[in-house]
C-alpha cells in the first residue's frame, strides 16, 4: 500500500492543456481554488503555496506582467537594463579574465555608443575580454591546433595577432602617418 501511494505521488501531470493563467486554477465563475485541478497539476509543496494565496476580488482579465519594466512587457533590452542595474556580476580583479578599470571604461563607452555598429561592439568586447580565438587560446582546447602563428612561428596571442606579427605590422606601417607597432609597450594585459 505504501509503495502505491509513493508511486502515485510520482505520476506525471495528467492535466491537459496546462493552466496558463491564475483564473484557470479556479472553479468556474468563482474565485475558489479548484483543488482537484491543483492536485492533478502540481506537487504538494506547490499546492500548499498556491492555496495560501488569497485571490484578489476582481473581474479583470489576467495579464502577464514583468515588474522591472515600466510598461510590464518583457524584452531583451529591459532584461539587460535590469541585470545591469543589479551589478550581480563582478569582473575578476586578478587572473587571466581581469581587465584594468581604464580598459573597462573603454569597453563601456564602446558598448554604449550608438555610432558603433553591433558587429564592431561585439568584436571590441571579445578583444578586450580576451575571448578571440587566437591560436594560443584555441590550442588550450584542442591538441590538433598549433598555438604558433602560421606566418612567423611566434606564439599567437592578441598582441601578436594585431601588432607584433609582420603582416599586421606592415598594415599599421602603411598608414599615413605610419604607426610603428614595434614601439608599443610590451604589456601583460594583452592588447
Amino acid at each position: 500500500m505504501r509503495n502505491s501511494i509513493h508511486n502515485h505521488l510520482l505520476l506525471p501531470v495528467t492535466t491537459t492543456p496546462l493552466p496558463s493563467t491564475v483564473s484557470d486554477l479556479w472553479i468556474s465563475n468563482t474565485q475558489s481554488w479548484n483543488l482537484q485541478l491543483l492536485s492533478n497539476t502540481f506537487d504538494n509543496q506547490a499546492i500548499q503555496a498556491i492555496t495560501n494565496i488569497q485571490p484578489v476580488p476582481n473581474d479583470q482579465q489576467d495579464i502577464l506582467r514583468w515588474l522591472p519594466s515600466k510598461n510590464g512587457i518583457c524584452t531583451t533590452k529591459n532584461i539587460y537594463r535590469h541585470l545591469s542595474s543589479q551589478r550581480l556580476i563582478q569582473l575578476p580583479q586578478q587572473g587571466s579574465r581581469s581587465i584594468l578599470p581604464q580598459t573597462n571604461q573603454i569597453l563601456q563607452r564602446a558598448w554604449k555608443s550608438n555610432e558603433i555598429p553591433p558587429l564592431i561592439k561585439a568584436f571590441t568586447w571579445r578583444l578586450i575580454r580576451r575571448a578571440l580565438a587566437t591560436a594560443d587560446r584555441a590550442a588550450r582546447y584542442s591538441t590538433h591546433i598549433d598555438k604558433h602563428c602560421s606566418t612567423c612561428g611566434a606564439m599567437e596571442d592578441d598582441a601578436h595577432l594585431f601588432f607584433r606579427c609582420n603582416l599586421p605590422w606592415a598594415v599599421w606601417f602603411s598608414f599615413n602617418p605610419p604607426m610603428r607597432t614595434d614601439n608599443l609597450p610590451q604589456e601583460n594585459d594583452e592588447v
